[in-house]
């Protein structure tokens, strides 16, 4: 007998309301039904024990996926906690010398890391602080490292970058870009602005966004927030420990040697404050608190780490995503900001962090591997991705049926893979939206199912 679950009744729509398609509002419902609104912090307690278990249960599957039926456990438990701990370990003692020179009372200080446990341990806000935590590492270690003493800062490099640039690249091509360009271009500065300077700040928040309420998995937030956070991270320790001037003191004071007493400068984003009679960017850039922070350029780190997730979750705009990258990459350099080198080296941490943390989260891999639809005149049944396209999910979305189709033959622990966002942690869907019908199949705290099968109405959506 099946167990239909669903949403009250839809009230009636205003006809001169704005009506939101069923292709966006499934998605969004299901997202938003996943938040978690709980104060009760025994839950988190009894999840991070789960978490540390789970490390056994991994061991089993795996080990009978390698064909020993005995599934030998023998330390597999917490294999997977150890490294998460020491990893949050040290963002702790990574934030202790950064309040400490920070020049505020120190009764203000202090409440700042129980403050943010307590944020950890409340499941309401534990969702967003916890996985947020390596973004809010390199926002402090950012904005305090203003305060670090000049007498134990190292050695600022004025001419490496320019040198290595033409070694390897046979030309300083920033240079090139800046320096011999007959009149600066209006319409240039502002193709380069846009990147540059408006974009880069609005995107990560948007594209997490999409992630949330689109993505093939409810954990991709996760993983994009942990490889965009170290990026940056590991990005700005390594813009303090090896500074570098960029193009813009090249232009200003040439190859002469560079103190931290300096100024920075806007260098071609000046232009766009001359062009809207402001002073927004160069009030910013002069008062920066990594002022000689060329190398890498987090600016094409996080361009490229944006174009990976999404090209990797959606590929149909793929051209559309590497457009973008691609154009701030020479925004950077048009503006005198970064040398090409730069631009490579931050690229390519975007990379090495993007496939690291799409490989080994557990939000995104199983024993198992993850599935798919794979539709026939009648029925859909469970396959294993051949590539990345596979993982996207607005091929959802293409076309419509007018008969449901069912998906059965689910192992324990299998969800079908494009269905997730839509199956987890929500009560069903009116048939407006879509019906979902689960046949006495109980659900596991992370929204799979045990057995059974999945009746979807495709007339709200179908998969491919």
């Amino acid at each position: 007998m099946l167990r239909r679950l669903r949403l009250p009744r839809r009230l009636p729509i205003p006809a001169n309301s704005i009506t939101i398609p069923n292709s966006l509002a499934i998605p969004i419902i299901a997202a938003l039904k996943r938040l978690e609104l709980s104060f009760d912090i025994n839950l988190t307690l009894r999840r991070l024990r789960a978490f540390y278990l789970e490390g056994d249960e991994v061991g089993r599957r795996r080990a009978n996926a390698d064909g020993n039926g005995s599934g030998k456990r023998r330390g597999t438990a917490g294999c997977h906690w150890v490294p998460i701990t020491v990893e949050y370990f040290l963002l702790f003692l990574l934030a202790i010398p950064c309040l400490y020179i920070i020049p505020v009372h120190y009764l203000l200080k202090l409440p700042v890391l129980p403050l943010y446990g307590l944020l950890l341990l409340l499941p309401i806000t534990s969702q967003f602080f916890f996985p947020a935590t390596p973004i809010l590492s390199w926002v402090l270690l950012y904005f305090s490292s203003r305060f670090i003493p000049a007498t134990i800062r190292p050695h600022i490099w004025v001419s490496v970058l320019p040198t290595l640039e033409t070694v390897l690249y046979g030309a300083n091509i920033s240079d090139i870009l800046t320096r011999y360009e007959s009149t600066p271009s209006p319409l240039l500065d502002i193709i380069a602005w846009l990147p540059y300077g408006l974009l880069h700040f609005a995107l990560p928040f948007i594209v997490a966004a999409i992630l949330f309420f689109f993505g093939s998995k409810p954990g991709i937030v996760k993983v994009y927030a942990r490889a965009f956070g170290y990026l940056n991270l590991i990005g700005v320790m390594i813009q303090i420990l090896i500074p570098c001037s960029p193009p813009w003191y090249e232009l200003i004071h040439g190859l002469t040697p560079a103190d931290y007493s300096m100024k920075g400068s806007p260098g071609g984003l000046g232009r766009i404050d001359a062009l809207f009679n402001s002073n927004g960017y160069t009030v910013t850039f002069s008062n920066s608190p990594v002022i000689f922070g060329a190398f890498p350029s987090l600016h094409s780190g996080c361009a490229t780490m944006e174009a990976l997730f999404m090209s990797h979750f959606f590929p149909q705009g793929r051209v559309f995503y590497w457009t973008y990258a691609a154009t701030l990459y020479w925004a950077t350099m048009h503006l005198s900001h970064h040398y090409m080198i730069d631009v490579t080296a931050g690229a390519s941490l975007a990379v090495i962090f993007f496939y690291y943390n799409i490989t080994h989260h557990p939000a995104l891999n199983s024993p198992s591997g993850p599935k798919r639809f794979v539709s026939s005149s009648s029925t859909s049944s469970l396959t294993t991705p051949t590539s990345d396209e596979e993982m996207g999910m607005m091929s959802l979305f293409k076309g419509k049926k007018k008969h449901a189709k069912v998906v059965s033959g689910l192992r324990d622990g299998d969800v079908p893979h494009s269905a997730v966002p839509f199956l987890r942690d929500h009560d069903g869907i009116e048939s407006e939206y879509g019906d979902v019908s689960i046949p006495n199949t109980p659900r596991t705290p992370w929204g799979d199912f045990k057995g059974g099968k999945v009746v979807i109405d495709e007339e709200a959506y179908a998969p491919r």
